[in-house]
């Protein structure tokens, strides 16, 4: 795979802000010392590639110390059967209908980037059908996306955010089929594993059943990432007042100036279908539990025991 992080067309503007925001200077001294200290680790063997490491080294803004318990955390929750789930990171071959309900129906798509270079994603409730796609295998999908995305070096610099169109969303999409501790680890593999710089998250349209779910999330979501939530209700154009640029990026379907629903989802699944069409690093990594030194056994903050009840103790797994 060509590295793609040191591209001399790069963006001005996002070098300014790599350097301005992430302190993004001395990179090859920064490259060779992180890739030293990963080839070194016992327990984790990691791609190093300039691509599969500045992904890190950007998220923790050059500190090697976070870059590393991130990179120790993203490689855990993939493959550690006692404090990840592995089988979410087992993904679907590209010719089963899980995957190709997903790309056509656009169940999530990039919309495109904000005034300030942030890469926005839509997820549309209304294209999940559970009949096709079951509650863990959406999981599946968007860390098949989240994978992809990762390596983007402009979305590493100025970072991602995403809309929740939660229009028809019901008890069955949101919380049936997983337990409390499923919810946990979703939050934690986003906020604890993924090498994201996540800057918003919007909800539009969101039913009753949201303020339920939100108040066992808060327990386990940083203060940081909560100031990132904008609920805009049925008025999309809050989202629009709070984001400089989303309204000419937003799809006319959703009140905005930019491409249509159906431009979006091809552009996506071409994309997709692209990357997963070779190999990929995430799939070289190994985790050898048994040599993991004392000194690797802390990265993760502790996430405390659910206190609301999901109310789905009859619970019907859409999981084939």
């Amino acid at each position: 795979m060509a590295s793609r992080n040191h591209d001399p067309a790069m963006d001005k503007r996002l070098q300014r802000k790599a350097k301005a925001e992430l302190h993004e200077e001395h990179v090859e001294a920064h490259l060779e010392s992180f890739r030293r200290t990963v080839q070194s680790m016992k327990h984790i063997r990691f791609p190093c590639e300039t691509d599969s490491l500045m992904p890190f080294l950007r998220q923790a803004k050059f500190v090697q110390s976070a870059a590393v318990a991130r990179l120790d955390n993203f490689s855990t929750l993939r493959l550690s059967e006692t404090q990840g789930i592995p089988k979410w990171f087992t993904y679907p071959p590209m010719e089963d209908p899980v995957v190709s309900h997903y790309l056509r129906d656009g169940v999530m798509f990039e919309l495109g980037r904000t005034d300030e270079d942030v890469l926005m994603l839509l997820f549309r409730m209304p294209a999940w059908h559970l009949k096709y796609i079951g509650r863990k295998s959406i999981m599946r999908m968007v860390f098949m996306d989240l994978d992809r995305i990762i390596l983007d070096p402009a979305t590493q610099i100025a970072g991602c955010g995403i809309i929740f169109d939660m229009s028809g969303a019901t008890h069955q999409k949101l919380v049936t089929g997983s337990t409390a501790n499923d919810l946990k680890m979703e939050v934690k593999i986003i906020q604890d594993g993924y090498p994201l710089r996540l800057k918003h998250v919007v909800f539009y349209n969101e039913p009753s059943i949201l303020d339920t779910l939100y108040k066992m999330l808060e327990g386990w979501i940083s203060d940081k990432m909560r100031k990132r939530f904008i609920r805009v209700h049925k008025h999309i154009s809050r989202a629009f007042e709070a984001i400089p640029g989303l309204e000419r990026i937003m799809p006319p379907e959703y009140g905005g100036r930019g491409e249509s629903v159906d431009v979006l989802i091809d552009r996506h699944q071409k994309a997709f279908e692209e990357f997963y069409s070779g190999p990929y690093p995430w799939d070289r990594i190994e985790l050898h539990e048994s040599l993991r030194p004392d000194s690797a056994k802390h990265y993760m903050r502790h996430y405390h025991p659910a206190v609301v009840n999901l109310g789905n103790s009859s619970r019907v797994d859409y999981d084939q």
